[in-house]
C-alpha cells in the first residue's frame, strides 16, 4: 500500500534506521520536511536553515549512518544538523564557486569522512568538515552521476559517469580520491546512473544504467547483467536492504523493483587478528591467526583516525614488527588473507597504544632507546649498531 505523504515533485527521502517513525522527504530545490509520527504529519525543517539557501532541482540530503540523529543537506555549501533538522550549522565553505552540490556520501565506517559532488568536482573531508580537499584528480570530464563510499572502508569510493563516451562509466579510488582507476570494462555504451558496494563482500558492486543492472564480482573482474525479470527501462538508483538480503531499484517510468542479492563466493575468510606483543614506545609486534587457505597475508596499520593505512603485503608469517612509532599514541591494524583464488576482506581492526605515557627515556631522532627489545630488533633488521648518549 502506497500513500502520497508530501506531494509536489518528489525528490530524495529516507527513514531513520533505528526509528521508523522519523521520516524525511523534500520538494524540488531542497525544501526538506520531517515527520516524527510515521508520516501522519510533517514539519518544514528547511526554514531552520540559515540564509534560506538555494539548492539543485534534486537537492541531496542524507542521514549519518553512524549517528542517525545527524543529517546533512547540500546547497552551495554543506549544512549539518545534529538534532534532526531543528537547527543547522555550516559544515563546509562555499564549494565550486558557489555551484550547487549534487551528491553527498558519509562513510559508514567513519562519520567524519564525507564526500560531496558539485558537477565534475569531488570534495572530501576527514575531520567532519573542518577542512576540505578536492579529490577528482585524474577523473575524465564527464558529469558525475553518482558517488558512493564502500561500506567497509572510508577510503574506497566509487563514481558513475553519465553520457555516451565509450568505456567511461565507473571509476574507483582506494585512497580517498588521490587517484582513480577505470573499472568500466566491457559495459555497454550507455549512461551509468548509480553504483553501490555490497557490505562484507570484498568489493561486489551493483551498477544501474539507462538499461538494466549489472553486477561485478572482483574475483572475476568483469561486469555481468543482473536483469532477470526487470523491464528494459532506465534504472535511476539502487539500495541494499541488509537484513533481508535484498537489492531494490528505482526506475524511470516503471516503478520500484527488488531482487535477492546474488550469493557471494568468498575465496577465503579473514584471519582472526590477535593483540600485539612487545608493545614499546616506538615498536610493536602485530599478530594474527592462520587462515587455512591463505598463501600470504597483507597487513595494514595506522594511527587511529588517520585516513590512510600503511600496507605490508606478501607476508608468509603470522606476525610483523613495526618500528618508528610515536610514543603514547593510539594505533590500529588489520589483516586479510591472500588465497590462490583471491583475497579475503580485511579483519576487524585491533587497537593498541604505544608505551611511554608515564616515564620514558625518549629516542634520539628516529632511533630507539639502546638496550630495548625494539633496539635489538632494529639492529637485527637493518644490521647496524646504534650509539646514543644522554645529556
Amino acid at each position: 500500500v502506497w500513500t502520497d505523504n508530501i506531494g509536489g515533485e518528489g525528490m530524495e527521502c529516507f527513514i531513520n534506521p533505528v526509528n521508523a517513525n522519523i521520516m524525511y522527504g523534500e520538494f524540488q530545490g531542497g525544501i526538506i520536511h520531517r515527520s516524527t509520527n510515521g508520516g501522519q504529519s510533517w514539519t518544514n525543517i528547511y526554514i531552520n536553515l540559515p540564509g534560506a539557501p538555494n539548492g539543485a532541482w534534486v537537492t541531496p540530503f542524507v542521514i549519518d549512518p553512524t549517528t542517525p540523529t545527524t543529517i546533512y543537506a547540500g546547497y552551495y555549501r554543506l549544512y549539518k544538523s545534529a538534532d534532526q533538522g531543528n537547527t543547522w550549522t555550516e559544515a563546509s565553505p562555499p564549494l565550486n564557486n558557489f555551484s550547487s552540490l549534487h551528491h553527498i556520501a558519509v562513510a559508514p565506517t567513519s562519520g567524519k569522512t564525507i564526500y560531496v559532488v558539485s558537477w565534475n568536482n569531488i570534495y572530501r573531508t576527514t575531520d567532519g568538515g573542518a577542512s576540505w580537499t578536492q579529490v577528482n584528480n585524474n577523473l575524465p570530464g564527464n558529469d558525475i552521476s553518482y558517488l558512493s563510499v564502500d561500506p567497509d572502508n572510508e577510503n574506497t569510493v566509487y563514481v558513475t559517469l553519465g553520457g555516451y563516451a565509450p568505456n567511461v562509466k565507473v571509476y574507483v579510488s582506494e585512497n580517498g580520491g588521490a587517484s582513480w582507476t577505470n573499472i568500466s570494462g566491457s559495459l555497454p555504451n550507455l549512461p551509468a546512473n548509480c553504483v553501490i558496494a555490497q557490505p562484507n563482500s570484498n568489493g561486489v558492486l551493483y551498477l544501474a544504467m539507462d538499461i538494466g543492472i549489472y553486477r561485478r564480482d572482483p574475483i572475476k573482474g568483469q561486469w555481468e547483467l543482473f536483469n532477470t525479470g526487470l523491464p528494459n527501462v532506465p534504472v535511476t538508483e539502487l539500495e541494499i536492504q541488509r537484513q533481508q538480503g535484498k537489492i531494490r531499484a528505482s526506475t524511470y517510468g516503471r516503478g520500484l523493483w527488488e531482487s535477492d542479492l546474488a550469493p557471494i563466493v568468498n575465496p577465503c575468510s579473514a584471519p582472526p587478528v590477535l593483540p600485539p606483543a612487545n608493545v614499546e614506545p616506538r615498536a610493536a609486534t602485530l599478530r594474527w591467526d592462520a587462515q587455512p587457505d591463505a598463501a600470504a597475508y597483507t597487513l595494514q596499520w595506522r594511527k587511529a583516525g588517520d585516513p590512510a593505512w600503511t600496507a605490508v603485503p606478501g607476508l608468509s608469517v603470522l606476525s610483523n614488527d613495526v618500528f618508528f612509532l610515536t610514543p603514547c599514541t593510539n594505533y590500529e591494524y588489520r589483516v586479510r588473507a591472500v588465497c590462490p583464488d583471491g583475497q579475503s576482506i580485511y579483519s576487524n581492526t585491533m587497537p593498541f597504544t604505544t608505551g611511554g605515557c608515564s616515564s620514558y627515556c625518549p629516542s634520539y631522532g628516529n632511533l630507539t632507546a639502546p638496550g630495548s627489545s625494539a633496539d635489538r630488533k632494529y639492529r637485527q633488521h637493518y644490521g647496524v649498531r646504534l650509539g646514543l648518549q644522554r645529556f
